[in-house]
């Protein structure tokens, strides 16, 4: 590069792209001109200097220049400091300068010693991504998998896995040719290139025709204009549309003309300190061949709240891309109508096929083959953002398939858009092998990409479905994946998609390949299928599955006597109970806060079981006939303490008798299956009468209930040595016989008739 341009461009050193790493994203690949900021003077400074003049530059968003002054900062605070070393990873990452990112971040993660910045390994296993060490980035995901709890960012995780797998597979795209359109590129950044009828195409550029001086703060972005001659190639250098599009301070992109030419939409983003942004879309109409004053859109396309940019309209649609309020994450693609009066109906969202959790922006709608051409970096992707094409019409989405390499790259690949041939391809890509300002990935170039027309493509529907149901009502919730047979009989996954609202699936196939369906839902079979595409008839493919275990969960609380509270640590067993009436342990997992969740066998009689040291184990029984696909049941563990006094409910008996109700028993087999799980316990069994009858007599009365406890229990099983029986009569109530003035109080009488257990010994010897 010739010195007088190096000097010139390193007064671009800004880059603004926030949709890749905070919350309003501007949508232009920019770089900006920051003001000179003064220098330290000479012989060693401080770090503290070198850090201030480093946030001045952020607050410009100058992170290469940024970088710099952070760097000497850590080199004079020490190379260990996590702070400063946090700064300088993230303002990496927001330069685009993936490995130096990952480079610091790995930093970070070696010298947070308190866990202070608990999302690097996040950003690290992302930066690793978009470096191309997918092996790496693999395992740092896992590792943020095993510690998340969020299911969204599970989702977001397990689809970053997927796309360095895909990455590694060696999968590619069906193209001629892909090649980069020197005669536009420079070292600035391009971007958004739309081809037109006629033979032109507009772009966006920082390229400027203006002397940049020191004191101006930044160059902005313009939309070009260039011809493309017959054989495909270039004729010349791009010239700025007009100034009335081209306004001078604020940064304009992104341009779509109408079906018939007479309206042009584009966004305009104000600069705002620190990478935040306002973007809006904005109209022009051409009349007695001049554009007239923009204006921008109403509310249905730009509330205030919201970043809405990237416009394309064709056939009376004007698709977009925004962060407005009831998306599915953070930029979603939405769609509005043109209405008779020149106003857009209320927008609507694409919908979870084709918006993630993720960013979802610049749409491309091919509306002869219906193919809606977007990037995100939600879906499963090689880097950042990837290129995707979804077939359907609008409501009628199928599942997004990515373009495969050589079209996307650990890079960001953005801005897909086809000509009117439908088969040469234009995008922006800052990909390793770009002309670059600072570091290899820094800028965005225009690719174009030749397809092959000879791929024919058709279309895989069908739904999933309980098997054992003779309606075969589509299912909810369940998972459709496909993968492609490769050359060495290993299956590579293209797509996957979880049915709902009674919907079932929809993928695209290459006929000149073999693939795998495959259906699943959690607790249920899987059901695959071989496809064999030939000819161009579609394929419809209905996957039956059935459920093979049900989803058992609860908490498990702990119990002193005086309060109970969920128990975290405790182990919960699932067993089958076989026709013998042996116990055989199928599953165990320890309770969190949110307690336990397992799965069984379906049709089986199953005892569940939980134990925690210092707690009586307890059990309980079910069946799982099929009935339900969950059951929840909340398991309480008394505290395995000497002298402890629980409550046992329901122990009923005839007036003035010691007979026991039948109604007892279920209660009665609760006590006597604690004594079964506990072998080396010895329980007191204790009766309490109200004040009624004579002191004597009623403690008569409570021996004698108590003792038909013990006995009801030694009948079953228990030897005598491990129980005894106490009458306490009316010597313990827990509440009053007698109201205050009196009167009787039935209630409390009611409560002191009670028979209770604790634990006063223990058996040795136990086995």
């Amino acid at each position: 590069m010739k010195q007088s341009n190096l000097n010139k461009l390193n007064q671009i050193k800004g880059f603004i792209n926030n949709f890749l790493f905070k919350s309003i994203p501007v949508l232009l690949i920019l770089f900006l001109a920051t003001t000179v900021i003064a220098q330290p003077g000479k012989g060693r400074q401080s770090w503290l200097s070198n850090y201030e003049i480093a946030q001045q530059l952020l607050k410009k968003s100058s992170y290469y220049n940024a970088t710099i002054y952070l760097e000497k900062a850590l080199d004079l605070k020490g190379n260990n400091d996590v702070d400063l070393l946090y700064l300088l990873a993230d303002t990496y990452e927001k330069a685009r300068n993936y490995k130096s990112a990952a480079l610091n971040y790995e930093f970070v993660l070696r010298n947070d010693s308190d866990n202070k910045y608990i999302n690097a390994r996040w950003h690290y296993a992302n930066m690793l991504k978009q470096s191309g060490e997918y092996e790496k980035a693999i395992k740092e995901f896992n590792i943020v998998s095993s510690v998340m709890n969020d299911d969204i960012q599970k989702v977001l995780i397990q689809n970053a896995i997927e796309g360095c797998e895909m990455g590694m597979s060696g999968k590619e795209a069906n193209i001629i040719s892909l090649e980069i359109l020197d005669i536009i590129n420079t070292n600035y950044s391009e971007f958004a290139p739309m081809p037109l009828e006629g033979g032109e195409i507009i772009y966006s550029t920082l390229k400027s025709n203006e002397l940049i001086l020191p004191e101006e703060e930044m160059i902005y972005s313009k939309i070009f204009k260039t011809t493309v001659e017959k054989n495909g190639d270039l004729l010349e250098e791009g010239t700025p549309m007009t100034d009335i599009i081209n306004k001078k301070g604020i940064h304009n992109g992104h341009g779509t003309y109408t079906d018939n030419g007479k309206k042009f939409y584009f966004t305009r983003c104000p600069s705002q300190e620190n990478n935040l942004a306002d973007c809006k879309i904005f109209v022009t109409t051409l009349r007695n061949e001049e554009w007239t004053e923009p204006r921008r859109l109403g509310v249905n396309i730009n509330p205030d709240e919201s970043s809405n940019s990237t416009p394309f309209f064709i056939d009376g649609k004007l698709f977009f891309s925004s962060n407005r309020k009831g998306g599915m994450g953070g930029m979603d693609i939405w769609v509005s109508y043109l209405q008779s009066d020149g106003s857009f109906a209320r927008a609507s969202n694409l919908g979870r096929y084709i918006n993630s959790p993720g960013d979802e922006i610049t749409p491309f709608y091919n509306s002869k083959d219906r193919l809606l051409y977007f990037s995100s970096n939600g879906h499963s992707g090689y880097g950042g953002f990837d290129i995707f094409k979804a077939a359907g019409t609008i409501g009628n989405w199928m599942v997004p398939e990515n373009l495969f390499q050589p079209i996307n790259t650990p890079a960001d690949d953005m801005y897909f858009s086809l000509d009117e041939t439908m088969e040469k391809g234009y995008f922006s890509s800052n990909r390793v092998g770009i002309e670059a300002i600072d570091n290899e990935t820094c800028c965005d170039d225009i690719f174009t990409v030749q397809l092959n027309p000879s791929a024919q493509m058709i279309e895989l529907e069908g739904i999933v479905y309980d098997s054992k149901d003779p309606l075969k009502i589509p299912m909810d919730d369940a998972r459709v994946e496909l993968f492609e047979i490769n050359e060495k009989g290993d299956l590579d996954l293209i797509s996957s998609v979880v049915t709902f609202n009674q919907q079932g699936y929809k993928f695209r196939l290459n006929n000149k390949k073999k693939y795998v369906i495959r259906g699943s839902k959690e607790n249920h079979t899987v059901k695959e299928e071989t496809i064999l595409p030939s000819g161009r008839n579609n394929i419809r493919k209905d996957l039956g599955i059935h459920k093979n275990c049900i989803e058992i969960s609860g908490l498990v609380f702990g119990n002193d006597s005086k309060s109970k509270q969920i128990l975290e640590g405790a182990t919960v067993a699932i067993n089958e109970i076989n026709d013998k009436g042996e116990l055989v342990e199928i599953t165990k997992i320890t309770t969190t806060k949110e307690g336990y969740k397992l799965c069984a066998p379906i049709n089986k009689n199953i005892r569940i079981i939980a134990s925690k040291d210092g707690y009586l184990t307890d059990s309980y029984d079910i069946n799982t006939n099929g009935d339900y696909d969950k059951i929840r049941y909340d398991l309480e563990l008394k505290k395995e303490e000497l002298n402890l006094t629980y409550q046992i409910d329901n122990i009923l008996y005839d007036f003035n008798s010691s007979i026991l109700r039948s109604a007892s028993k279920d209660e009665l087999n609760n006590i006597l299956r604690l004594l079964q799980l506990n072998p080396n316990i010895i329980l007191e069994i204790g009766s309490h009468t109200d004040s009624k009858g004579s002191v004597e007599y009623n403690v008569s009365l409570s021996e004698r209930r108590a003792q038909s406890v013990v006995e009801y229990l030694i009948g079953s099983g228990i030897p005598s040595h491990r129980l005894q029986a106490k009458g306490y009569g009316e010597s313990k109530p827990i509440a009053r016989n007698k109201n205050k003035d009196g009167t009787d109080n039935p209630e409390g009488r009611q409560l002191n008739r009670r028979t209770e257990f604790k634990i006063v010994g223990k058996v040795s010897n136990v086995n």
